[in-house]
């Protein structure tokens, strides 16, 4: 039976649980991607990407540099917090976002993400961790393989979601614009999926099947 073959339902409960599964805690990479939020949901990625660093899974965290004003905790206050959870500067990589992007104010999580894969593929990782938080796991994943089929396809991410945050909790997200409950949130995440699916740009995300597809190819290299 192929991907196709499966009734829709299926595919989304699949590929969540693929995700969500995925376990970074044996699994050395060459870097954490900390994927950018908004200031109430940072701590989550912030602080996971310190406790990967600590425990000798990553040699180094990367974060997002530019597209401020976005929403985005921003670049410094990311490093700070990384600094003050006992990250050295050295181990910390800021990720430009492409200036083709920042000039035409287009920052969002593709463009981001578009960005980290080209940088990816300029420093020759072949093995990431990518942290968001959970009720952004799913929309980030997406965009991941989005990116990595446009940009580096031999690149293999692995989900490595955040520390817990309160599901119950009203908080921003989305540039900053959507206010709710991570919850609520999530709800609205999915309803993006599929939006970006059928019109996005640069590149429409890709499909349920794409992804599942995607998971085969990195888990049997």
């Amino acid at each position: 039976m192929t991907y196709s073959e499966l009734p829709e339902l299926t595919k989304w409960l699949l590929l969540a649980a693929r995700v969500g599964v995925d376990d970074s805690t044996w699994m050395k990479a060459d870097a954490a991607y900390l994927v950018g939020e908004t200031e109430n949901n940072a701590p989550s990625v912030l602080r996971r990407g310190a406790e990967l660093w600590k425990k000798g899974i990553v040699p180094t965290v990367a974060i997002q540099k530019g597209g401020e004003g976005f929403g985005y905790f921003g670049h410094q206050n990311s490093l700070n917090a990384l600094r003050g959870l006992g990250m050295p500067s050295e181990h910390i990589t800021p990720m430009p976002i492409l200036a083709e992007f920042e000039s035409s104010r287009q920052v969002n999580t593709l463009t981001e993400l578009l960005s980290f894969a080209r940088m990816g593929k300029q420093n020759g990782w072949q093995r990431i961790l990518l942290v968001p938080p959970h009720f952004h796991q799913l929309r980030s994943f997406f965009t991941a393989v989005t990116a990595v089929d446009a940009e580096y396809p031999e690149l293999k991410v692995f989900n490595s979601a955040g520390a817990y945050l309160p599901w119950g909790e009203e908080v921003k997200h989305s540039q900053g614009t959507t206010l709710g409950t991570r919850i609520e949130i999530f709800a609205g995440e999915i309803k993006r999926i599929m939006a970006y699916q059928q019109n996005s740009k640069p590149y429409s995300l890709v499909s349920v099947e794409r992804a599942l597809e995607y998971l085969d190819q990195r888990d049997a290299g």
